[in-house]
């Protein structure tokens, strides 16, 4: 909606989180934090009380996003070319974070396929209203 409020309304998590979209997922934390002028734990607390997860794990989904896109086109030669592209530090990798966030690996039938949810005990769900 146009003209609404956004619904994080700290400008610094703001930019940090439009710098780590912009960046692909491929801004380390302490550099992002030093670009804001806080320190890396500030910027921590600030993006758990605004976002509900850290600036890694944003990171990391801003990362995924990029490689489930990639896969859904289907243009690469093979898993080593996508993981270098999206920006895994190799193929290993790529197919170790793929398969913890959606449990099978790439190539995998259904493994495209959206799937429920489930928070794990220790996961702490924020929400934030705007007023």
């Amino acid at each position: 909606m146009r003209g609404s409020l956004p619904l994080v309304r700290d400008e610094r998590c703001r930019h940090a989180a439009t710098l780590l979209k912009a960046h692909g997922g491929q801004l380390r934390i302490d550099e992002l934090a030093a670009g804001l002028g806080l320190h890396v734990r500030s910027l921590e607390r600030l993006f758990i009380g605004h976002l509900g997860v850290s600036p890694k794990q944003l990171a990391r989904l801003i990362r995924f996003n990029r490689l489930a896109c990639a896969l859904r086109a289907g243009n690469f030669a093979s898993l080593a070319d996508i993981a270098y592209a999206c920006g895994y530090a190799d193929q290993s990798h790529m197919i170790r974070e793929y398969k913890e966030f959606t449990g099978c690996v790439p190539g995998e039938i259904g493994s495209c396929d959206m799937r429920p949810v489930t928070g794990a005990p220790g996961t702490r769900i924020v929400h934030r209203f705007r007023s």
